[in-house]
């Protein structure tokens, strides 16, 4: 027989649905304008891999900036993650960082250009919103200065509001994998 998950993967086309359809209802619920995730190697944020960032080597940032039409996402990366990143196909613009440059400042650049009201970041007690380090939430608030600084707030309620939310291919997918669970506890 064959299996109901071979061929193609469908996550990376589901990813790039979630973002389009479901981050901007999420943003809006959360009151928030703008969410910034911080990606980087060894120790990613819990949600690299719902935004592009699990490939990370080096400092990458995706910036997602609520507007009427929706939302427009930014991948900030080190020139090789920014060639995947483009291949992925799943941000509105991919910007190649320079290495050795300051990566704060032009996370910072992008943001004060968008000028948003509240801005999510991942720095939380909640588990799966809590991937910046102090170190850059340090780096982050002084790139931004005090002004954009204090509009910073905890992702957590936009972290539930997207991920409580499944779309219907993702709820198809996990009803194949329950059946083939349930088939293999079975037998």
């Amino acid at each position: 027989p064959v299996s109901p998950f071979a061929g193609p993967s469908p996550w990376p086309e589901v990813r790039r649905e979630r973002i389009r359809t479901l981050l901007p209802g999420a943003m809006r619920r959360a009151g928030v304008d703008a969410w910034l995730v911080v990606c980087r190697e060894n120790d990613n944020d819990p949600l690299a891999a719902h935004v592009g960032g699990e490939n990370a080597g080096a400092p990458a940032a995706f910036l997602f900036f609520a507007s009427p039409d929706g939302v427009r996402s930014v991948a900030l990366s080190p020139a090789g993650e920014a060639t995947a990143l483009k291949d992925m196909r799943l941000h509105d613009e991919v910007v190649v960082l320079e290495r050795g440059g300051s990566f704060f400042e032009e996370v910072a650049k992008r943001i004060r250009a968008a000028d948003p009201k509240k801005i999510a970041v991942n720095s939380s007690a909640m588990t799966v919103a809590d991937g910046l380090s102090h170190t850059q939430r340090s780096a982050l608030e002084k790139a931004l200065g005090p002004e954009l600084s204090g509009r910073l707030v905890p992702s957590e309620d936009l972290v539930v509001e997207w991920l409580s939310v499944k779309l219907p291919r993702e709820v198809d997918i996990l009803r194949q994998a329950a059946a083939v669970t349930a088939a293999l506890e079975i037998d």
